[in-house]
């Protein structure tokens, strides 16, 4: 009895960090590998995806997943313009995504969350419930995407 008491105490020790990527492969890749190599260092992974592009849990059996809607079933416009899209995504998933991150908080299990730094979105979620945000830039600062104009 007691050694389950301790068990679950060292399990709540465990950080708990939640990936947020973009549902493109050039986001999604490096966003994977930076969970990957977190969780090989001890971290606990929750990934939070949209509906659209989704993985496949079970290719990733380290992971824990929580999927939202984001209102981009129509695949259309990811290949019409992908720019637009991002924008969509980012105004269309921050309620879904502050829902999925009450939750998680009231569970216990976010310590951070790591952020696609064009999920912008995010910013507002984590001010709102008070959560530390950290951006992956995934991309090439070959040109300067608008939202960091």
């Amino acid at each position: 009895m007691e050694e389950s008491k301790e068990l679950q105490i060292q399990e709540k020790k465990v950080p708990h960090l939640v990936i947020l990527p973009l549902p493109f492969q050039g986001h999604v890749n490096p966003m994977f590998q930076l969970a990957n190599l977190l969780h090989s260092k001890g971290f606990s992974i929750t990934i939070i995806h949209t509906n659209f592009h989704s993985p496949n849990p079970s290719n990733f059996p380290n992971f824990h997943f929580e999927f939202i809607a984001d209102d981009l079933s129509d695949g259309k416009i990811w290949i019409e313009d992908p720019i637009s899209a991002v924008y969509i995504l980012n105004d269309t998933c921050q309620e879904p995504l502050h829902d999925c991150l009450s939750r998680l908080l009231s569970d216990g299990l976010v310590t951070c969350i790591i952020a696609d730094e064009a999920f912008y979105g995010t910013k507002d979620v984590a001010d709102q419930l008070k959560l530390l945000r950290i951006l992956l830039g995934t991309t090439a600062p070959l040109v300067s995407p608008p939202w960091r104009l």
